[in-house]
């Protein structure tokens, strides 16, 4: 017999025993006991002046003081403590007020019963342990929860003999007095399993959700013997590679919006594909998009290196090189950003134009603070700047930059009727933005989410229209700043080479997760198609 037959036989040999007994433990317990019995539960026993807390008001100079209102009389509860008990009927019977021999009583040690609050229990049970009459008071001749506070020594609980149905449970949150630690029970039950007595489970019985559970698993175990036993008959598969490989160096550049999560996918291609070094944005070559693709058409006309080493990163389509073949990558969502200072959370479109335009240059006049506001702007390479303004300016021109530092205009430059200066990268923004109080940018959602934690502390993102930048937001045509990040190649790339076999490492899961960290939507989905978003 082969070593793979052996290595499959004996574990199917195990699991069928296993399996065999999960079965018989199964109908064992789904099957109902014929003894009645309760059982509790202790879920917290602890001292109220616990050290953790003790400490923390002796370093605020505090004091705690538990105090007990009673029949209109409040007194100090000294050496307080709280119990949290839960009481289940996990038999198989229900139990009535004929099937009480002795009643169940809690006994807490040497503490000193104060008070017992009830929760997880329904309004006819409730009435059932502590009266049905006014003021949960009992009625003539009923039998209720039973403590007396008023005699020292008294450390017991005793439970009403009530019905209790079977897969019924409450809790109990019991005010103690005095030093000590622990609880017990004890009753006896006509027909009672060890006579009755109140037992102590470290889990519930077999209620209905368990016995469904219960169930479920022992099909799952069935299921799982069928496969392991087909395993001897069918022989393993053969194992594919996780991911097709070429080796040699390739460049990705342009885009800095989609760059930080381009670099997660080449740090993970590398790491399946050794003999591959990818470089995104690498100094020597242009970023932004329009840059990065316009290098890449141009370079790419008489370079065989170029046209086989390179891709372009932009974000939205590009135009005007045919020999360019576009790749649809993701959804990149974009974000609206101010200083915090500024007092605004959300602006609608046409306040933003209005802002663009230079119509409005103090926030005050959009409900924010006495500012004036300063634009910080991506230069006209950059595909930030044109879904900005193709989406949210309608194709208006931004005004004139006027400024070189952001805060002040420069005599040298053209008048603007906006204050307004353009940065290089999206980290260029949001240092901008970061830095002056009034100041306003856009740039890619996931740089922006995690401002507030990171070095960008004072920016924060703007809602547009009531929405956020968000996956759902978009997939719901609710938030308008979006676009579809493309790769470009030069022409379409040869079956095996570098580039298509990166192209397809990135329709794969582990370039999608790398995306989605980012918040980016991958344009193919599970099934290996595109998505509505990027057709």
């Amino acid at each position: 017999m082969s070593v793979y037959v052996w290595s499959v036989v004996i574990p199917a040999i195990v699991s069928a025993v296993t399996g065999i007994t999960a079965v018989i433990n199964t109908i064992r317990v789904l099957w109902p006991s014929p003894h009645r019995w309760i059982s509790y539960r202790v879920h917290l026993d602890k001292p109220i002046d616990s050290p953790p807390l003790r400490q923390n008001l002796q370093h605020n100079q505090a004091r705690l003081v538990v105090r007990r209102t009673q029949d209109g009389r409040t007194r100090d509860v000294h050496e307080a403590s709280v119990v949290v008990v839960r009481v289940s009927n996990d038999s198989g019977l229900t139990i009535g007020p004929d099937d009480y021999v002795r009643p169940a009583v809690l006994t807490f040690g040497e503490r000193k019963v104060v008070g017992v609050e009830l929760s997880d229990v329904d309004e006819g049970l409730r009435n059932a342990l502590l009266g049905s009459g006014p003021d949960n008071t009992p009625l003539p001749g009923e039998e209720v929860l039973t403590f007396d506070a008023s005699e020292a020594g008294d450390n017991w609980l005793k439970l009403p003999r009530m019905n209790f149905n079977q897969g019924v449970r409450f809790r109990m949150v019991v005010l103690l007095e005095g030093q000590d630690h622990g609880v017990k029970g004890a009753a006896e039950l006509i027909n009672g399993k060890k006579e009755g007595l109140l037992r102590e489970t470290a889990g519930i019985g077999p209620t209905s959700a368990t016995r469904l559970a219960l169930v479920s698993g022992t099909l799952a175990t069935v299921f799982l013997l069928i496969v392991v036993l087909a395993l001897v008959l069918i022989p393993p598969p053969v194992p594919t590679p996780a991911a097709a490989c070429a080796n040699g160096a390739l460049v990705v550049s342009g885009s800095t919006a989609f760059q930080q999560a381009e670099t997660d996918v080449a740090t993970s291609y590398h790491a399946a594909c050794p003999g591959a070094t990818v470089s995104v944005n690498p100094t020597g070559h242009p970023t932004g998009s329009h840059q990065g693709v316009l290098d890449l058409a141009t370079n790419g006309r008489d370079n065989v290196k170029v046209r086989t080493g390179q891709l372009a990163m932009s974000d939205g389509a590009e135009s005007g090189n045919e020999q360019l073949v576009p790749h649809a990558i993701a959804v990149i969502i974009f974000s609206v950003v101010v200083n915090k200072a500024a007092g605004v959370h959300s602006l609608t479109a046409d306040q933003l134009r209005q802002i663009y335009s230079g119509q409005v240059v103090n926030w005050s006049a959009v409900g924010g603070a006495n500012l004036p506001i300063a634009i910080v702007s991506r230069g006209t390479d950059s595909g930030t700047r044109s879904t900005f303004d193709r989406k949210l300016l309608d194709n208006a021109p931004e005004p004139p930059a006027d400024s070189y530092n952001c805060v002040d205009r420069d005599p040298g430059l053209p008048a603007s009727p906006a204050t307004r200066c353009e940065m290089q990268s999206t980290g260029d923004v949001l240092g901008q933005v970061n830095a002056n109080p009034g100041a306003i940018g856009y740039a890619e959602m996931s740089a922006t989410s995690s401002a507030e934690t990171t070095k960008y502390q004072n920016v924060q993102q703007v809602q547009l229209n009531g929405y956020g930048p968000d996956p759902q937001s978009v997939k719901n045509n609710q938030y308008p700043f979006w676009t579809v990040e493309y790769f470009y190649s030069y022409g379409i790339p040869a079956e095996g080479s570098l580039i298509s076999t990166f192209l397809t490492f990135m329709t794969g899961d582990t370039a999608k997760t790398a995306m989605q960290n980012y918040g980016h939507i991958p344009c193919v989905d599970g099934a290996g198609n595109t998505i509505s978003l990027c057709g």
